[in-house]
């Protein structure tokens, strides 16, 4: 029993630790210059750039207006969203024991202590609060047309 309760303590630091490893890494590996303009954000950075240069050149129109309105919109759904999985996680830590209970039932998942599990949570909160309070809107302010 003492030896399943070590090797299960052991495993979920394992994993956190190489959990924190890979997002340092990938942190630290896309802001190379190399590798920022193959990310996601760079392509469509690059995108808002060229966009921005070529509405600069030619007459207002009202489909820009839209797509600008589109692009805050967007990040006002990612931020609702952000906040709907913290009320949940909230939700479930209110309601650990059952919950808990719940999904260890299902296959390949480890049991784990309370107080475990309300860390486990208690991170994933962490990663969307985090997420949501540094996500990248219309970077407008990075993006100055050529003259």
């Amino acid at each position: 029993m003492l030896s399943e309760m070590w090797l299960n303590v052991n495993a979920g630091a394992i994993a956190f630790a190489w959990f924190i490893v890979s997002i340092v890494g990938y942190r630290m590996l896309a802001a190379l210059k190399p590798f920022e303009r193959r990310s996601i954000v760079g392509a469509v950075q690059l995108q808002r750039v060229e966009w921005m240069r070529n509405m600069a050149r030619r007459d207002n129109r009202v489909l820009d207006g839209v797509v600008l309105q589109g692009l805050s919109q967007g990040n006002a759904f990612f931020a609702s969203t952000s906040a709907i999985a913290i009320g949940g996680l909230t939700a479930i830590m209110g309601s650990g024991d059952k919950v808990q209970q719940l999904i260890e039932r299902l296959p390949y998942v480890a049991k784990s202590t309370p107080e475990s599990w309300e860390l486990k949570v208690l991170l994933l909160m962490g990663i969307f609060i985090f997420d949501s309070s540094n996500s990248p809107g219309p970077s407008v302010s990075r993006t100055t047309p050529a003259s």
